[in-house]
């Protein structure tokens, strides 16, 4: 019986413990996206994606099209960030995404300088 109550708590404590993402680190991938262009693609996309949907389905109203249109740009970086956290906390660490901003950073001002 003992040893159950141990195996449960040691698995009980190994699963909390993958939830765990570093401090900063949703801070960290919000200026990666930010420095890396991702907000004005995300935008650019949502408007291409509703117009090619708005010229293949002519029969919705006009209205709807608008306020879904709407709806997606309101999501702003910060709802995409907190979505994404656990998908890139699996593959990148925030020192990896630290390096992926500063080299961002670097090539803007490398461009600015031509």
């Amino acid at each position: 019986m003992k040893t159950y109550f141990i195996s449960a708590l040691v698995c009980l404590m190994s699963v909390m413990s993958w939830g765990q993402v570093e401090e900063g680190y949703e801070d960290t991938l919000k200026k990666m996206f930010e420095v890396s262009g991702t907000e004005a693609a995300y935008q650019s996309t949502i408007k291409q994606m509703v117009g090619m949907y708005k010229s293949q389905k002519s029969d919705v109203p006009a209205d709807a099209w608008d306020s879904l249109e709407k709806e997606f740009l309101a999501m702003s970086l910060n709802d995409l960030t907190k979505m994404l956290v656990p998908v890139y906390s699996k593959h990148l660490t925030k020192n990896d995404l630290e390096a992926v901003s500063y080299t961002h950073l670097r090539a803007h001002e490398t461009r600015e300088d031509l």
